[in-house]
């Protein structure tokens, strides 16, 4: 009997990190509800023979039934770049996410690059949702960069109604690849010190749920 896929912890190198951190600086501001905090790229790809290959652009739209904060919305958001996505450190995150989500080779996966920016002394939601899913069976959270804030722990849920069976403030290198279908997730706001602060992380989903 094959056992569920339930839940991993990891850390990308710190090489990589540094490689992946500078792609952050150029993330335009939105127009949707959450554009002023939370700057975002958004691209698809498969990835087989350790290569990553980009899928032809398109918009990104959830149910209201998955996200209430901001569904039934095609939101059109700039494509990663391709200096990113061609880095030898975005093919090491492909590597881990599809090794640690036992995802078979040229699954369709989407990548969101997020930064969550917080004005000084401004506190933001990270995940205006609230405890949700995203309604794919696979997701994979990878941190980048964390600066001039408090809060941002990310919160893993056995139910939508329970409390966190996961509390962790998840810091620069660091990964949570989990089973979306299982779990529900969240996190807590953050607050800008006396400076701007930044939260940068790649969210990636894939085996989406029909």
């Amino acid at each position: 009997m094959t056992t569920p896929f339930y839940l991993k912890l990891g850390k990308l190198s710190e090489t990589n990190v540094q490689q992946l951190a500078p792609s952050f600086l150029n993330i335009p501001e939105n127009e949707y509800k959450d554009g002023d905090y939370r700057l975002r790229r958004y691209s698809a790809f498969t990835f087989s023979g350790n290569k990553v290959n980009k899928l032809p652009y398109r918009p990104f739209k959830q149910s209201s039934e998955l996200n209430k904060f901001q569904g039934d919305i095609a939101r059109d958001y700039p494509d990663i770049e391709a200096s990113c996505y061609e880095s030898n450190a975005f093919q090491e995150m492909f590597a881990q996410f599809y090794s640690n989500a036992e995802l078979p080779v040229d699954t369709e996966v989407e990548v969101h690059q997020l930064r969550m920016r917080a004005k000084p002394n401004q506190t933001i939601a990270i995940a205006p949702e609230g405890v949700h899913q995203d309604g794919f069976n696979r997701i994979g959270m990878f941190f980048v960069n964390y600066e001039n804030l408090t809060g941002g722990e990310l919160y893993v849920h056995e139910t939508q109604d329970s409390k966190p069976m996961l509390d962790h403030l998840f810091k620069e290198g660091e990964f949570l690849v989990l089973n979306d279908a299982l779990f529900w997730h969240s996190a807590n706001d953050v607050q800008a010190n006396q400076e701007t602060g930044y939260f940068d992380m790649f969210v990636i989903t894939g085996d989406k749920i029909k």
